[in-house]
This record gives structure tokens, C-alpha cells and sequence, in this order.
């Protein structure tokens, strides 16, 4: 039901929107099918990556072993591997002295940025444990909680009572912390707004669960602050705009599935892909839809990333390169044409592309580096 009809509306929105949904792969700016260089990793790495000065972050998923953070440099001559633990949902947290991991199994890390040392560990509550830091604290979300560490040595500030399971790194800006809430089965999410430095709920808004469009309510996305406000993708199809200083309610997007990609703005466009395939620039003044391309899988996990005025989008193996303004396909990397699948990748403001993904002749994991 849900295929159909999403080709059906797709069809209808690229015709109204006339401008969208072509493909021009040919066009200037198509980037290379050969690789600036590739690293063989130890386990696939899916949660998603972290460009910091001259290195990228990104950790593996666990396997058998204890899964690990990788640092490898920019041009690929530096690598430093740490000890995070088990599968990550979210991203590394990086600050000026130290790294947070959060995983299933190794729970929450710190580590010395410089010389890779564990400072301490906690143990997680939950497999779905995500985090994030400013210089004095780490803010670790858990199925039911959220809680404030010290960074310096783990012990606990402050603890939260929240409803459901935060599935994305939190949002730290200014005095507040922001996430969304979800996974309660034919239950309501929350977008929750709290003060980081007692836990108290600044503000909460409802995520509804709608029975004719997911078993889930609420997101299993992360939220985006973008100037006055909070942009959160729901599970029941929407994108929410919030007001983010009182949580007052701006607008919302009807989508064509749930949405479990964190969504990302730029000149005025908010970018997101849903889990029926579709990808869609939004209007973020009037929360309407300007383009819609199609896609060949789910959209999942993977934000968008931009470089001038082309944007990224993860989607089933594969890497597709879109006009920000109309939708345009400019180039499309996957095993048809290069010998890798792609899981994750981000754009450089230089135009580099940092990916993990699998060689397809052999399944190794990988990580990537292309120029565009």
C-alpha cells in the first residue's frame, strides 16, 4: 500500500513541480568514481560520521569483538583507533581535550582526545543509549532518563525522568538540551526541551501516534535547531517545526512514510528522505514541499550533507548527489558503477567525500575517500 502509493504522489508532486526530479548525472560537477584512497576497517561502520579539524571520526559495530572509534586523518596518513565498545546508534561527541562514545555494550567512554587514554566508563542501562557533551558535562539519554555525568570523572549531577527512547544524539545549545522521543508502541512521542544544568523540562510537545500510518509514535530521528526554531521528523509522516525558545507550533510536512533521518536545513531549504525511498526539499518558511526525488531504498539514519549547491543523500547501498534547488540528480555512486556500496557518508567544504561502505567483491568493510 505504501509503495504505491507513495510512486503516485511522487509522480504528482515532480509534475507539479516541474523543475524536480531530473536526472542530469552527466552535468557539471559529477564527481569521479575512483576513490582518493581507501582503508580496510575491522567491522562495517553504519551510525554515521564526524569531521573535526583534519580528522574524520566514525565508529564500527561491535561483531564478535569490542567495537572501536576510528581517527583517521583527512588525507588517510593518520590512524588512531580507540576502544568505544559495541554498536553505536548515534556519533562521537568531540571536544577540545576529549571524545564521548556512547555503544551497546561499552556504554559511555571518555577518552583523552591526544593520547586516546580511557578516562572513564559507565555502564548504559539500555542498548539505546545516546549522548552528548559540553566541556563539563556529558548529557546521556536512555530509554526512560536523562542524566548528567561529569566529565572529568563520570559521577552523576543531575537525572531525569522522560517518556520513551531517544534514538539520536540529544542537541546541545546554549543553556538547553533537545531531543525527541518515540518507539512506545501506538503510544505518543515527545520533543523535549530541557535546562542543562538541573534537568528541569523547559518544554514538551507532543509527537502523536496516528494508527493509519505507524505502529510507533513519536521519532526515532534527531532534531535540528535551525535559527528560532526545532525541526523533528515523526514516525506518523510529518516534519515538525516548532518554536524552539517555548515549543510553540509552526508548521508541519506531510511526507509520504515515516521519517527516521535527521533532517538538515541550508538557504532556507530543510532537507529529509523518508523510509518509502522519497527525498524532499521543504520550504522552511511555509513548510511546503519544492521537489521530491525518488529514490531506490529507504532513506535512513544518515543526515544529509552539502557541498555548494549540490546536497547528499544515503540511500540502500548507494550515495546520490541532488541540486539543492530543484531535485536534480547530478550523480549517483553505487555498485553499478564503483566497487563499493555505500552505509554512511558527509561532504567536506572542499568537496571531498568521506564514506564507509563495503568493497562488493569481497563485502570487506571500508572506508572511502572521493573527491567531488
Amino acid at each position: 500500500m505504501i509503495v504505491s502509493w507513495e510512486k503516485m504522489i511522487a509522480i504528482l508532486v515532480c509534475l507539479a513541480l516541474a523543475h524536480g526530479c531530473r536526472d542530469s548525472s552527466s552535468g557539471p560537477g559529477a564527481g569521479s568514481s575512483e576513490p582518493l584512497f581507501v582503508k580496510e576497517l575491522d567491522f562495517g561502520a553504519s551510525a554515521g560520521i564526524i569531521l573535526e579539524g583534519n580528522y574524520v571520526y566514525f565508529q564500527t559495530n561491535d561483531g564478535p569483538n569490542i567495537g572501536k572509534l576510528y581517527r583517521i586523518s583527512k588525507d588517510g596518513q593518520e590512524t588512531t583507533i580507540f576502544a568505544s565498545g559495541g554498536q553505536s546508534f548515534g556519533v562521537p561527541t568531540i571536544l577540545s581535550n576529549s571524545i564521548v562514545t556512547t555503544s551497546t555494550t561499552g556504554g559511555i567512554r571518555v577518552f583523552e582526545k591526544s593520547t586516546g587514554q580511557l578516562r572513564w566508563s559507565r555502564l548504559a542501562r539500555d542498548l539505546l543509549v545516546l549522548a552528548t557533551a559540553d566541556e563539563a558535562t556529558v548529557y546521556v539519554t536512555e530509554p526512560g532518563s536523562i542524566r548528567a555525568l561529569s566529565l572529568a570523572d563520570g559521577t552523576t549531577r543531575w537525572e531525569k525522568t522522560i517518556i520513551g527512547k531517544n534514538a539520536y544524539n540529544p542537541v546541545l545549545e546554549g543553556e538547553r538540551i533537545y531531543f525527541a522521543t518515540g518507539a512506545l508502541h501506538r503510544q505518543d512521542g515527545y520533543l523535549y526541551c530541557i535546562n542543562k544544568n538541573d534537568g528541569a523540562i523547559v518544554f514538551q510537545d507532543t509527537l502523536p501516534y496516528m494508527e493509519s500510518r505507524s505502529q510507533w509514535g513519536g521519532s526515532a530521528a534527531g532534531v535540528t535547531i535551525w535559527e528560532d526554531f526545532v525541526l523533528v521528523p515523526g514516525d506518523n509522516w510529518y516534519l515538525y517545526c516548532f518554536e524552539k525558545s517555548e515549543g510553540a507550533f509552526v508548521w508541519q510536512f506531510l511526507a509520504d512514510a515515516p521519517m527516521e533521518t535527521p533532517v538538515r536545513v541550508k538557504n532556507g531549504i530543510a532537507f529529509i528522505g523518508t523510509l518509502n525511498r522519497t527525498c524532499f526539499g521543504v520550504d522552511t518558511q511555509t513548510g511546503s514541499a519544492l521537489w521530491a526525488y525518488v529514490s531506490e531504498a529507504s532513506i535512513k539514519r544518515i543526515p544529509p550533507s552539502f557541498h555548494g549547491s549540490r546536497v547528499s543523500f544515503a540511500s540502500g547501498g548507494s550515495l546520490i548527489v541532488l541540486d539543492q534547488v530543484t531535485g536534480s540528480k547530478y550523480v549517483e555512486y553505487s555498485p553499478r558503477n564503483t566497487k563499493f556500496s555505500f552505509v554512511t557518508a558527509i561532504f567536506d567544504s572542499d568537496g571531498k567525500l568521506f564514506c564507509t561502505g563495503y568493497e562488493e567483491a569481497t563485502q570487506k568493510p571500508v572506508f572511502m575517500v572521493y573527491q567531488f
